[in-house]
């Protein structure tokens, strides 16, 4: 394993793959994909510029970045299965003049993230599996010194000052548990 490799799985993943693997009873693997064409130099800024309505972008970047998985498992003679997540870890935000720091395409099991922060990488695989924003869920922590509470994978617009619970709500891990309950 590279020394990236085991700072990534360090930061990102190892906060929610043991959580995921417990829910689903199913193990969850972590594999790098390098020096790929059409995937690992996809140019997911120029969409944020070319196409400044939200909308429009989605379902354009949407589209390429199909087409480039569709690719890449041809190429690999990889079948398409159902549990198989491709997440686009980005270095900035995915759109930054609105801020968009992921996207979930659970029709198509493909999700960008942001290394801009430590729960979006869970956050945005969380969306792949069924899970939602309003169930997050809000705690009060005596260790954690914050007025706001911690809030769990899911949350999105945390009032500055809120700590991060690094866990799915029970609500979602419920989704998630369904969700991949019915992929049997």
């Amino acid at each position: 394993m590279l020394k990236n490799e085991e700072h990534l799985k360090g930061m990102f993943f190892t906060l929610f793959t043991p959580e995921l693997s417990d829910i689903t009873k199913r193990p969850v693997n972590v594999e790098f994909i390098y020096d790929t064409p059409g995937m690992t130099d996809f140019d997911y800024l120029s969409y944020a510029t070319r196409y400044p309505n939200l909308d429009d972008y989605i379902g354009l970047i949407s589209a390429d970045i199909n087409h480039a998985v569709d690719a890449y498992r041809a190429a690999q003679q990889r079948t398409a299965k159902a549990t198989d997540i491709y997440l686009i870890l980005i270095d900035g935000y995915l759109s930054p003049a609105q801020g968009v720091e992921g996207l979930a395409l659970q029709e198509s099991n493909i999700a960008f993230a942001t290394t801009l922060g430590r729960t979006v990488v869970a956050h945005e695989i969380g969306h792949c599996f069924g899970a939602t924003h309003a169930a997050t869920s809000y705690y009060v922590d005596p260790e954690q010194f914050s007025s706001h509470g911690c809030a769990t994978f899911m949350a999105t617009e945390r009032k500055e000052g809120t700590c991060a619970r690094f866990r799915y709500s029970d609500e979602n891990r419920g989704n998630i548990r369904n969700y991949v309950s019915q992929l049997d």
